[in-house]
């Protein structure tokens, strides 16, 4: 991983490299070498892309547990999103191909606009994220300097956490915060 790094950060001197920093076709490994924290030592850089790596596998594996288990607990939900995926997705099969072929569903799946053509699709993501959020609590934030909040003062270097999991299932932002309800994100 470290050679891997080492060809990036070369290929960046070329200005002719596809890995500059434009638009929004960028990775986080072009990000970090661009980036003055990191840009100074591969192994930070190593270090950051392993946790993002880890943080993104872990996020998605909850993301997919979750996802399952409610649609199972909640037949309705699930019948409506099925709805869409036939009206959206499926229906952009050519006659004749076969639904096991693995490259027409990764044409289905990852092309651009996705979330517009299934709304709904998007609310079961973000209502399951809010819900079972695979983060409880945040980093922690390392204050610099004095910083007061609802009249609350916190000196510098204190250590400040945000409660990710409260935040979601907060009843004065949320209606019923228990129940499974993607239609709160339409």
């Amino acid at each position: 991983m470290l050679t891997f790094i080492a060809e990036r950060r070369q290929e960046l001197k070329n200005p002719e490299s596809v890995y500059h920093l434009t638009g929004d076709s960028f990775d986080f490994l072009t990000v970090m070498l661009n980036d003055e924290l990191f840009n100074t030592s591969d192994e930070s850089i190593l270090t950051e892309c392993l946790n993002i790596i880890g943080a993104t596998t872990q996020t998605l594996g909850f993301l997919l547990i979750n996802t399952c288990y409610y649609l199972t607990k909640n037949p309705e939900i699930r019948t409506k999103l099925l709805s869409e995926i036939r009206a959206n997705i499926l229906s952009k099969v050519q006659p004749g191909a076969s639904l096991k072929d693995s490259k027409i569903w990764q044409e289905l799946l990852t092309r651009d606009g996705i979330f517009d053509e299934c709304p709904y699709l998007r609310q079961v993501i973000y209502e399951v994220l809010r819900i079972e959020s695979s983060a409880t609590v945040s980093s922690d934030f390392h204050l610099a300097e004095t910083c007061t909040i609802y009249d609350k003062v916190f000196r510098p270097d204190s250590h400040i956490y945000i409660g990710i999991h409260q935040i979601h299932h907060n009843p004065d932002e949320w209606q019923e915060p228990s129940r499974f309800i993607p239609e709160r994100f339409s």
